[in-house]
């Protein structure tokens, strides 16, 4: 099957919840060329995120996970 990338550039997605599952579908999407994103998550990034969720720094910690995936996307 052949992906589309123009699709997929101009495409829009919702993820909701972006603690490591989330983390890992939003990094394979953008590795896929999906460019346009709305990411729900009322949580804020905790110590215990960081071994599971690739876009999570220490330095994230206390920060709302929206705001930190926003920035690092």
């Amino acid at each position: 099957m052949e992906i589309d990338n123009g699709k997929l550039r101009h495409g829009r997605v919702m993820v909701i919840g972006c603690g490591a599952l989330g983390n890992e579908v939003l990094k394979n999407l953008v590795l896929m060329g999906v460019r346009h994103f709305t990411v729900v998550d009322f949580d804020h990034v905790e110590i215990g995120n960081l071994t599971r969720s690739i876009l999570f720094r220490t330095s994230d910690v206390g920060e709302r996970k929206v705001d930190v995936v926003a920035r690092r996307m």
